[in-house]
């Protein structure tokens, strides 16, 4: 009687070890000479042990039988199988052809069956005629790779605020390492939940996105919820408040005169605590403290008006308020003949005498001005009858004169003019007796 039986123990120690190999046995031989016989049997290879996988440990083979897989790995192969047989000159062979192969192990790693062959061959043994094991089955890698955690700290964004705005995520470089996002926010006005928009990190700690559908006035809030790149997401809250402001409302505009050098504007509309911003011919801001609101101060030329609002501002073309302040009165000027006609709109300027010489009178007229300057070395006289009416200031070089013949008149309409200078003003009277006295009076 012939039988035998070995068993691959495989790796006792440790985790993700692979499974044990079956046992190869040759089994149930037996020759008898007297009286002769035979039985006969089968000549087993064990099978492949199974791959760990992401378990613990592999399968063992069963026999013939391999190990099964686990999670993540590959079952064994099986061991070969040959029956065994007596030539006609009853000589026993052990094998009869070689070669007969153990089956491959399973993806990933699993082993390969054992392979039977090897034995005698016409009562000789022979190597020549041995089998190959089954191949093992491809192995891989497994990496294990653990998701950061995304975070934003604040978000700001582009003060024009249209109905599409860029809105900037801040973080830091560990919060928001470069990459391409996908970003979940919500919007409060319109409503809309779950709304997405592609981010992608060019800089660790600071991304920008785009939103849509914002209100063309009034508030909206943009809460970012969700960080996503890849497999890893962060859930996040933050949050920013688009609170646009209207477009501002035009009321009185006082131009400049010759009174007042500056130009006034009143704008109403207005959001109390916001702040007007100016350009043009001058450049300014101003905090909305009422409504409505007098701008002061104005050059002639043309202004634009935009109100902002917390991270909104109506600077865009559809919310500008355009404003023309226009020029003063031209000043007219004596210089032996005027370059214009004086009104009561124009400041007067006497640059050089008019009627000094009372043989040659320049003109012997009523004048209306603004305001009125004698410049030096000019002497100015009104005749008998004639006046100088203004509405504002006198000034009289301290080398120039003007002077009011007798009932010629000066009058001025504000009460609250700061003349400068000497005039000189010429009256006759009546013969008077001690204590009498002469009132003159102004009709004008």
């Amino acid at each position: 009687m012939l039988s035998g039986a070995g068993a691959g123990l495989g790796s006792i120690a440790g985790d993700y070890r692979g499974g044990n190999g079956g046992s190869t046995y040759l089994a149930q031989i037996e020759i008898t000479v007297l009286p002769p016989s035979i039985k006969l049997g089968v000549n087993r290879s064990g099978g492949g042990g199974g791959s760990a996988g992401t378990a613990n440990n592999g399968n063992n083979a069963l026999g013939l039988t391999g190990g099964g897989a686990v999670t993540g790995g590959g079952a064994g192969g099986n061991g070969g199988e040959k029956q065994l047989s007596v030539s006609s000159v009853l000589t026993l062979d052990l094998l009869i052809g070689p070669n007969v192969k153990g089956s491959p192990g399973g993806f990933p790693g699993g082993g390969g069956g054992g392979g039977v062959g090897n034995g005698l061959v016409s009562g000789l043994l022979s190597s020549a005629n041995s089998s190959n094991g089954g191949n093992g089955g491809n192995g891989q890698i497994k990496v294990t790779y653990t998701c950061p955690t995304y975070s934003v700290s604040s978000l700001t964004a582009d003060a024009s605020c249209a109905q599409t705005s860029t809105v900037t995520l801040h973080s830091t470089p560990i919060g928001l390492p470069i990459g391409t996002y996908t970003v979940t926010y919500n919007r409060s006005s319109p409503s809309a939940t779950a709304l997405t928009a592609t981010m992608v990190v060019e800089t660790a700690g600071t991304g920008t996105i785009q939103v849509a559908g914002l209100p063309s006035v009034g508030l909206s809030t943009i809460t970012i919820t969700e960080l996503k790149s890849v497999d890893c997401i962060s859930v996040v809250n933050a949050s920013i408040v688009f609170d646009r402001a209207v477009k501002p409302t035009v009321g009185t505009t006082t131009h400049p005169s010759c009174a007042e050098p500056k130009g006034t504007v009143v704008l109403s509309n207005l959001v109390i605590g916001g702040t007007i911003h100016q350009t043009g011919v001058s450049s300014a801001s101003y905090p909305i403290t009422e409504n409505p609101q007098t701008i002061t101060g104005l050059d002639s030329g043309n202004y634009n008006f935009v109100i902002s609002n917390g991270v909104c501002s109506s600077q865009t073309v559809s919310d500008v308020t355009a404003v023309s302040i226009n020029n003063p009165p031209p000043t007219i000027t004596w210089n032996g003949a005027w370059d214009g006609v004086p009104t009561l709109e124009n400041k007067v300027i006497f640059a050089q005498s008019y009627n000094d010489d009372s043989q040659n009178l320049d003109e012997n007229v009523n004048i209306e001005a603004c305001l009125c300057e004698v410049n030096s070395g000019a002497h100015v006289t009104f005749k008998t009858g004639r006046y100088l009416k203004i509405r504002n200031e006198l000034i009289v070089d301290p080398d120039g004169s003007l002077t009011f013949e007798n009932d010629a008149s000066l009058v001025q309409m504000s009460d609250d003019s700061e003349n400068l200078g000497n005039i000189i003003y010429k009256r006759h009277t009546k013969p008077v007796k001690r204590y009498d006295f002469t009132y003159w009076w102004d009709k004008h």
